[in-house]
């Protein structure tokens, strides 16, 4: 019987182990649910594919689906989030709907969903032009904000990662 494993997160840490699962076990079948709509990249890249010094915010992606589906036989179900686990019968939902239905059966699950950004409970921290940074769709709005906004300056709060 083939090992079903669903993978809940399409960061480093799912598709590592996606890679480390289809190592291990090269006939089970492996399927990563991410809620973005791109595999996994490089989010320490950000900053610096935002200032320029990274020629493209899509040179982070560390490899293109063909390699996950066709070279690894990893499925890649992006652009779903999933919204909840029946572990009483190994079944995931998720909020998409598709020619494989809203639900994963798995046999494993493991569970990757990372961080997310920490907002201040200051004031002012809702209004528009104030922005978080995790994902390439958080780098594009905010580069299309200072387009329109034609900003001068903006100020950085924080130093993980993203905001160095």
């Amino acid at each position: 019987m083939v090992r079903r494993i669903v993978i809940i997160g399409c960061g480093v840490s799912g598709t590592t182990a996606a890679f480390y699962a289809r190592k291990t076990d090269r006939t089970a079948e492996i399927t990563i649910v991410g809620s973005e709509t791109l595999p996994e990249y490089s989010r320490c890249g950000l900053p610096y594919a935002f200032s320029g010094v990274v020629p493209n915010l899509r040179s982070l992606i560390g490899y293109d689906e063909d390699f996950y589906e066709h070279t690894n036989r990893i499925h890649l179900r992006l652009g779903l989030t999933a919204t909840k686990i029946h572990s009483d019968h190994q079944l995931v939902e998720h909020d998409g709907e598709d020619r494989l239905g809203n639900e994963l059966a798995y046999d494993s699950l493991i569970l990757t969903t990372g961080a997310h950004p920490t907002t201040l409970s200051v004031a002012g921290s809702n209004l528009k032009g104030v922005f978080t940074i995790r994902t390439i769709d958080d780098v594009e709005h905010l580069a299309d904000y200072l387009r329109e906004a034609m900003a001068k300056k903006v100020a950085i709060i924080g130093a993980g990662l993203t905001g160095s």
